[in-house]
């Protein structure tokens, strides 16, 4: 795939002094206008691209995409009260794709290992974060230069490799790239920024609830708030405008133990805005909580072996294992096009991986399972699902619903718009992201609900881990609930169960294997109860570290999901997912 990008946004390091009003030369100029001016810029300088661009022998581009971002970035931390790092900044990104040939065979879905791109050397020109037209302009003619000269060369060698060693039949009929209509959407919203005096209070409030607790070794509160709008043109008539927002409260907290070892986790909270974020006073209390839960561990046991049996999980822990085993890495729910490689001038293959495609209409998952992606869909139980998603990065408008899974046989794929033997068009799941600085790009869920056939009630599930238990010959089973339910993420707390008493004894943290879909075609049971929540899906962000980048996801789950089979290792330092201790 052709694509090129800034490695960081553009950032002006001065305050923004209004909501939605940017100042330039004294002058106030309105976020419509600015929409204007940026909007404008994309335009004309895609059509000068598209006029002016050509090589003697593979021609014009066929397609160009523009997207950029403005916006504003602030972030403040502090420490038992006091501000250690307060900042504001205009913040700019951009994104293109320019491909050469046509829509049935282009530069794209192909790899030459011989053949190095000069291109991630050349200079590339940071998008800039004020609405001048002719500054935007020049930014995307100097990169889409770049990217031309790029695709030129991997099409001239694509076209060559292909003459060397023709396609099968099948690989050949495939478009390399599907056709869209063309869209014009503009969402509303203007560039929202908390003022850095809101950051700063914030972390100041959370941070101060550790001043008189005793025992704590270290802790930190941080808060970093991207307000910002995207803007995306192609060359098939699409023009799309809309906000892109994500806040991020991260407390992290260390305790030391009489043996000098750090036990230390997080807790974070996400939301569009700050002003969605849970209340103060409840976000005070989770700190507090987690604070405390670390110094319960000190005191707990610790486990010396690994684990492999039943395990009973609750609320972000069931959440995260569906996540995990649904759109993992290995086996996912997201359609793939493995691209050809040139194999040292030997041979023209695909990538050496069998695609999940081939599954379709076949059983993966347990029979009492179903899995529908809701792109589109905003709230459940009140819940605002950060995951929905009225266009993507591809200029493609999701359906309501999309069946994955029906009870546990694959029905479809969320995918782009690179077609795959068996998934011809786009479902709209090149989502947008954001990243510090700036947005990314990539495959990932929108809304994802999961539905089964066969519930049961709290109560009954701990008497199926017991009987599980029993049949392993195994005297006690793990239960494992997260210590705050409203938060992103949260330390998993691990309770040895003892099958006998029906006694739960807090332990210190293992290590759970992330689920896989093998684990979830095994036997399974489910709560009565679903369980909506948000997180960031695609880096470490996951797991609670600090914030870098992430796709917003939504999933609603049942709440409890009893696995028959798991393995934890043992663990030292973090409890949940074993982060690194707080730096």
């Amino acid at each position: 795939m052709k694509i090129i990008k800034s490695i960081f946004g553009s950032l002006l390091l001065l305050p923004l002094y209004c909501l939605d009003m940017y100042q330039i030369a004294a002058q106030e100029i309105s976020q419509d206008k600015c929409d204007s001016i940026f909007m404008s810029a994309l335009r004309d300088e895609l059509l000068r691209s598209m006029e002016e661009l050509e090589d003697d022998e593979a021609g014009k581009p066929f397609f160009i995409s523009y997207s950029m971002l403005n916006g504003v970035m602030t972030s403040s931390e502090a420490v038992l009260g006091a501000l250690t790092e307060s900042t504001s900044m205009d913040i700019g990104d951009w994104y293109l794709r320019l491909m050469m040939g046509s829509y049935e065979r282009n530069d794209e879905n192909f790899v030459d290992p011989l053949s190095v791109s000069d291109a991630p050397n050349r200079l590339q020109i940071a998008c800039p974060v004020e609405p001048d037209y002719w500054s935007i302009r020049k930014a995307f003619w100097w990169n889409t230069d770049n990217v031309f000269r790029s695709a030129v060369k991997n099409y001239k060698n694509k076209l060559q490799a292909i003459k060397e060693f023709p396609l099968d039949a099948e690989t050949d009929t495939l478009p390399d790239y599907t056709k869209a209509k063309a869209i014009t959407i503009s969402l509303p919203g203007s560039i929202i920024t908390p003022t850095r005096q809101q950051t700063d209070n914030l972390v100041k409030n959370l941070s101060a609830v550790f001043r008189n607790v005793d025992g704590i070794h270290r802790s930190a509160v941080s808060v970093t708030a991207i307000s910002s709008t995207v803007y995306m043109v192609n060359t098939e008539g699409s023009a799309v405008r809309m906000p892109l927002n994500l806040c991020v409260a991260t407390i992290r907290v260390q305790v030391k133990t009489g043996e000098e070892e750090i036990l230390s986790d997080n807790l974070r909270f996400i939301a569009p805005l700050i002003t969605d974020l849970p209340p103060v006073d409840s976000m005070k209390q989770a700190a507090l909580r987690l604070g405390e839960y670390l110094l319960l561990l000190i005191d707990a046991d610790k486990s010396r072996e690994e684990y492999n049996g039943p395990v009973l999980l609750f609320s972000q822990a069931s959440s995260k294992a569906f996540l995990s085993g649904l759109f993992g890495e290995e086996t996912n729910l997201i359609a793939s096009r493995e691209p050809l490689v040139y194999n040292m001038k030997k041979s023209m293959v695909s990538r050496d991986k069998i695609p999940f495609e081939s599954k379709l209409d076949k059983r993966i998952i347990s029979k009492d399972l179903s899995v529908t992606a809701l792109p589109r869909m905003k709230y459940f139980d009140s819940i605002y699902l950060m995951g929905n998603t009225r266009v993507d990065g591809e200029g493609i408008i999701p359906p309501e619903k999309i069946i994955l899974v029906q009870n546990g046989i694959l029905k479809g794929l969320l995918n782009n718009r690179i077609p795959t033997p068996k998934i011809k068009a786009s479902n709209g799941h090149y989502r947008i992201g954001v990243r510090l600085g700036g947005f990314l790009f990539q495959d990932a869920p929108s809304v994802i609900k999961i539905t089964t056939s066969v519930t049961y009630n709290h109560a009954d599930l701990k008497k199926q881990l017991i009987d599980m238990a029993k049949e392993k010959g195994l005297e006690y089973a793990y239960i494992l609930k997260p210590l705050i339910n409203s938060a992103d993420y949260s330390p998993l707390c691990y309770y040895r169960f003892n099958i006998l008493t029906g006694e739960e004894q807090l332990v210190k943290p293992l290590l759970l294997t992330p689920v896989s879909i093998n684990d979830l075609n095994k036997r399974i049971a489910l709560s009565n109860i679903l369980f909506a929540s948000n997180t960031l899906f695609g880096s470490i962000s996951q797991y609670g570290g600090s914030f870098r980048d992430g796709i917003p996801v939504s999933m609603i789950v049942p709440d409890a999901l009893l696995l028959e089979e798991a393995n934890l290792k043992t663990s030292s330092g973090s409890s949940g997912y074993g982060m690194p201790e707080l730096e």
